[in-house]
């Protein structure tokens, strides 16, 4: 069952290629689509249901910082990595 993390946003726990994924669903607030995406919680298949819950609780805390980062805009653009800040401003401008 998806879990809700922030408002139009749910997530769920996957399995792929023996890892841990939280699968984000969310709609993109300027092509108002739907988008999923898999952040890698770092913990194989099989681990214990402790660290299963604390690194999906740090894989959403890390989406949410991004997604509210993404929504704000880019105010400060010195306090972004130059790749990561290209790569979210190409993702951001190229409307597919």
């Amino acid at each position: 069952m998806a879990k809700k993390l922030v408002k139009d946003i749910s997530g769920s726990v996957q399995e792929k290629r023996g890892m841990l994924y939280l699968v984000v669903s969310y709609k993109d607030p300027i092509t108002q689509k739907n988008k999923t995406k898999w952040v890698g919680m770092g913990v194989p298949v099989g681990s214990p249901k402790s660290i299963i819950n604390k690194a999906e609780r740090e894989a959403k805390n890390k989406f949410e910082a991004q997604y509210k980062r993404y929504l704000d805009g880019y105010d400060d653009p010195t306090q972004y990595p130059l790749l990561e800040f290209l790569s979210d401003w190409l993702d951001k401008v190229h409307i597919h």
